[in-house]
């Protein structure tokens, strides 16, 4: 379908379906992990975000598979109606080094997404 797919694994669990099911499409899968940052706020969804996943586990599973360079995305989410921005800004600098860490094993790194959550007022009056 010539689609541009990149696979967000939230479990560690997850990469075996993966890596099972492009091997048997002959293809190269292009895959991003959900960091569980410790950055955190108290507002809707700001519980969603926790500890940081196994990243690590992942990448050296890839690595020994010589997939690393199919790692290309990090995704971390804090939470929607986040009100300050110096609390995005601390969840990105959190992201930005398991980021770097991932380049510096071999990951193909490409992107950063953070998921959104910048407050927008629900307030139909406005």
């Amino acid at each position: 379908m010539d689609l541009n797919t990149v696979i967000v694994l939230e479990q560690e669990e997850e990469l075996d379906t993966v890596v099972d099911t492009s091997q048997r499409l002959g293809v190269r899968p292009v895959i991003g992990l959900r960091a569980k940052i410790r950055t955190r706020h108290s507002g809707h969804f700001g519980s969603t975000s926790g500890e940081k996943a196994q990243i690590l586990s992942v990448a050296r599973k890839l690595q020994r598979l010589d997939m690393l360079d199919c790692l290309q995305l990090l995704h971390f989410h804090i939470g929607s109606q986040i009100p300050t921005t110096s609390l995005l800004s601390d969840g990105v600098g959190e992201a930005a080094q398991i980021y770097c860490e991932l380049a510096r094993l071999g990951a193909a790194m490409r992107v950063i997404d953070i998921g959104g959550g910048l407050g927008i007022g629900y307030d139909i009056s406005l």
